[in-house]
């Protein structure tokens, strides 16, 4: 060790300030990189565990991971839960075997447990609340359900019938962001609940969303349904109407230069009618009857008693006539041509619309007064917004007539909203790039530390061993050293002839020490 710190002292001593300075700076630049590669290679990264997390199952999740010893990192204010990525396969399917989360309630699992000594008003609240959460657990399986509650109101069962009260539900959706539920499933989470709550109809199931909206009103009519396919028509061609003057416009007038709003009134009365008409031009037989007598011959005659009409008394002669009889009667029954139609107006028809539409000023360049040209908004013409009113008129099928209004206005666009997003996206630029930069620094930095500090110190060292062996580049040998010596030392005084002779000492220790006791010998004779 000794040789070692001699060896090392002497090649820092033939180092210049500069060289010194520059293997202190790669050597303190070598701990810090191995020091922070030490620090990013064990460092936990974190992946989502669960995300959108209410309040209520928060709790029970993080004292789960707090029981099972497991490293946890809360964010979104505690919705959303984060454990080390390569875990996080693991840790929620072994949470999901413990039931957790449980979607803010307890289903079924609360009869797991055995519930000795509770009175059945306890055991009734208990069922009502699991069949509760089991629907809604079920509802929000589907795609477009964040999150559902359910609640029931189950009336006592009663022995009269006149006091018998059915059953209602009603239902809170959260609809997830830029989905919609339409009639269908509606209809389909009312037939759900009814269809899990026994002598429940889906007529009094009630359902809205987060916002408040009425999704199913529960009538008895089952008018709910009708009402939101009314609804979902009237906003489609509301938004139909809007689109097409935006895709017409635009190119016209630039995009992102015009607005357009449409408010549509719809008949949504369902009318049924049936029509009889009677034409009294036209005459058809409907039924038609003859009837023919004829009678002949001649009528018998005498004078009536017993006398004339005992067995051999003489008839008295009486008067008698031959006679005829013909008669024929004929019966026709006409009827009136009559047509009868059932006709069925239909449902939703376009009453009246309203359409407005806003364009943006014209931009034009302008030369200013230190002559350059500068982008100025001006506004349009009366002729342009003529032929902007005829093709949106023409395209919306406006009918003043049927009472239609279109208005469609120049007006300047306010361009703060436009500097807001503007400066939103250079705000996320600089995010990406801060998140690129912070990722790449540590790299560059070893990159860095490797060319400009590490492989100079490497240089400066090769260079002092080489200075220090000779003009040959190898270590001196004890011939030449013993030459040196009798010619009488060796240049640089006794302090080069003792590095040159710990050099050569690291070759054949034996004869370096033999030249240096000639060599003291020498000295001691003078």
């Amino acid at each position: 060790m000794a040789d070692i710190f001699d060896n090392l002292r002497g090649v820092l001593g033939r180092l210049t300030p500069r060289q010194k300075v520059q293997i202190a700076v790669a050597a303190v630049a070598t701990v810090a990189v191995v020091w922070g590669l030490s620090l990013y290679a064990t460092q936990v990264r974190y992946g989502v565990l669960y995300s959108n997390l209410r309040s209520e199952d928060s709790g029970p999740v993080i004292a789960a991971l707090k029981s099972k010893r497991i490293p946890y990192r809360l964010a979104g204010g505690g919705a959303v839960v984060e454990v080390p990525i390569e875990k996080v396969d693991e840790i929620r399917m072994e949470l999901a075997g413990d039931g957790i989360p449980r979607g803010g309630g307890v289903g079924f699992e609360i009869f797991d447990k055995p519930s000795f000594g509770l009175s059945d008003f306890v055991q009734n609240v208990n069922y009502r609340r699991a069949l509760e959460r089991e629907l809604g657990r079920t509802i929000q399986g589907l795609d477009s359900v964040e999150s559902a509650r359910v609640h029931l109101a189950l009336p006592k069962e009663s022995v009269f019938a006149d006091e018998h009260k059915e059953s209602s539900a009603s239902v809170v959706v959260r609809i997830k962001a830029g989905r919609s539920l339409s009639s269908n499933q509606v209809g389909a989470i009312s037939h759900l609940v009814a269809s899990g709550v026994e002598g429940l109809d889906a007529a009094r199931v009630s359902i809205i969303d987060g916002n408040g909206r009425m999704l199913s009103n529960g009538g008895a009519d089952g008018s709910e349904g009708l009402s939101a396919a009314q609804l979902d028509a009237k906003r489609s061609i509301e938004a139909g109407i809007e689109s097409t003057l935006v895709s017409l416009l635009e190119p016209v007038v630039g995009a992102g230069r015009v607005r357009a709003r449409a408010t549509v009134e719809m008949n949504m009365t369902r009318v049924s009618k049936v029509e009889e008409t009677y034409d009294p031009d036209v005459a058809v037989i409907r039924s038609e009857q003859k009837t023919k007598t004829k009678h002949s011959g001649a009528a018998g005659g005498g004078v009536p008693g017993t006398a004339s009409n005992l067995p051999g008394g003489s008839p008295a002669a009486a008067a008698g006539s031959g006679g005829s009889d013909d008669s024929q009667s004929s019966t026709t029954n006409f009827e009136i041509n009559k047509t009868v139609a059932t006709i069925l107006e239909p449902v939703g028809t376009l009453a009246r619309q309203s359409v407005a539409v806003v364009v943006d000023y014209a931009m034009t360049e302008v030369k200013g007064a230190d002559g350059k040209v500068e982008r100025k908004a001006v506004p349009r013409t009366d002729e342009e917004m003529k032929k902007i009113s005829e093709l949106a008129r023409a395209a919306t099928g406006v009918n003043e007539e049927r009472g239609d209004l279109l208005i469609v206005q120049n007006v300047p666009f306010d361009g703060s909203a436009n500097a807001a997003d503007l400066d939103a996206q250079k705000g996320d630029r600089w995010r990406l790039w801060f998140m690129l930069a912070r990722y790449a620094a540590l790299p560059i930095a070893v990159l860095i530390v490797i060319l400009f500090l590490i492989r100079p110190g490497i240089a400066a060292l090769k260079s002092a061993q080489q200075t220090a062996a000779g003009p040959g580049g190898t270590p001196p040998t004890i011939a030449q050293l013993e030459a040196s010596i009798a010619a009488g030392g060796l240049p640089g005084g006794s302090g080069g002839l003792r590095r040159k002779l710990i050099e050569a000492a690291s070759t054949d220790p034996e004869a370096a020490a033999l030249v240096v006791r000639g060599w003291m010998a020498g000295r001691r004779g003078e």
